[in-house]
């Protein structure tokens, strides 16, 4: 037998996962996912986002990395919303700005994202 990938409990040696657990798994990134996307969207609550993140993460076993890795796609989609729309208005770039410092998203993060240099290039 092998050990659950999310609770460590024993598990089907072929599955190596429960499947209640990976059904929480997969919803809690959805849910970090959609949280993201409300706190950036105009009026979101920014400021109790890393709150949230870090109680849904923890709820579903999700490691800090994955919870941060999720937080980025959340930003590279908010910025490709953006740019698809209309542009980034001056609350927008402010909000994603916000979002970035919350977390200690640093260039590194989001330099592989195409959606950051479209940005950047526009900004300049």
């Amino acid at each position: 037998m092998a050990r659950c990938k999310h609770c460590g409990e024993l598990a089907d040696h072929i599955l190596l996962v429960h499947p209640a657990c990976e059904e929480i798994f997969q919803l809690g990134e959805r849910l970090i996912a959609m949280e993201v996307a409300s706190a950036v969207s105009a009026g979101g609550d920014l400021e109790g986002l890393p709150a949230r993140i870090a109680t849904v993460a923890r709820e579903s076993r999700i490691s800090g990395d994955r919870a941060r890795e999720l937080v980025v796609a959340g930003w590279v989609r908010a910025v490709e919303k953006f740019q698809i729309t209309r542009g980034l208005n001056e609350d927008e770039e402010r909000r994603l700005i916000r979002l970035e410092y919350l977390f200690g998203l640093t260039q590194a993060d989001l330099h592989a994202s195409e959606a950051w240099k479209c940005w950047q290039a526009n900004a300049a």
